[in-house]
């Protein structure tokens, strides 16, 4: 009796997965999944474009320290300024707090904020190619279900 009872429950979990309305969800829920991850992705990429000028100014100061450079200050408008040697760096830790940093301290953050970016950039990647798979598998399941029912 209980190996019958088994094979029936077991069965039952194998009538769900061919269910076309649960197979659709499943696509229709990765595909979902799949839009979010894009939007996670370009909010990403611009991060990381973002860190990446910050970096590149910060190295071109320290190589041209005695140049005024051209600082936006919005709406297409730039301001010449010149910046002391031995300036500080103000960098935002959240939550509007700011803590000062010399440009060595500087550099180590932005890198380390660029690493964790391409390493999530990795993990979206991943992802994203796993629920493709996901709903790859289950698309075609269903286009062999339907054909087998015509």
């Amino acid at each position: 009796m209980a190996a019958k009872k088994e094979k029936s429950e077991g069965s039952g979990l194998q009538g769900l997965k061919e269910n076309p309305q649960i197979m659709m969800a499943v696509i229709n829920s990765g595909r979902e999944r799949l839009a979010m991850m894009q939007q996670e992705m370009a909010q990403l990429n611009s991060r990381m474009a973002e860190i990446d000028i910050a970096i590149k100014t910060l190295q071109y100061m320290e190589k041209n320290q005695d140049e005024r450079l051209m600082l936006p200050i919005g709406a297409g408008v730039y301001i010449q300024a010149g910046i002391p040697k031995d300036s500080q760096i103000y960098s935002e830790i959240g939550s509007g707090a700011i803590l000062k940093k010399d440009r060595k301290e500087a550099l180590e953050i932005l890198e380390d904020a660029k690493g964790k970016a391409e390493q999530l950039q990795r993990q979206i990647l991943i992802e994203q190619s796993q629920i493709t798979a996901k709903i790859n598998e289950t698309s075609m399941k269903l286009q062999e279900m339907m054909g087998q029912k015509k």
